[in-house]
């Protein structure tokens, strides 16, 4: 898509409002909404997307591995963990 300076991004208007609305949503189901979103704007852009829109989704990824981890689950609880340290180490690379 294109905006009126003719930069080309990878969404439209309407996609961007949804990720950035439902970006703090309790409800799982949104935030996949979201995380497909952003995986089409990957697929569209041929997996070149901002750091920060590959950082949200690692992080919304994360979110959701942990709304829908039960508590006794020690081995997925394990998993969530390294989502989460996935998503910090990836920012903190973003920063160099």
């Amino acid at each position: 898509m294109t905006n009126l300076k003719g930069v080309q991004v990878p969404f439209t208007r309407r996609e961007w409002d949804i990720v950035t609305n439902v970006y703090r949503s309790d409800k799982a189901f949104e935030l996949k909404h979201a995380v497909a979103l952003i995986v089409s704007w990957k697929a569209r852009s041929g997996d070149s997307v901002h750091v920060a829109a590959d950082m949200t989704e690692m992080l919304l990824r994360a979110i959701i591995m942990d709304k829908e981890t039960r508590n006794d689950d020690w081995f997925n609880i394990g998993n969530v963990k390294l989502a989460y340290c996935t998503a910090i180490i990836r920012s903190q690379h973003s920063d160099d």
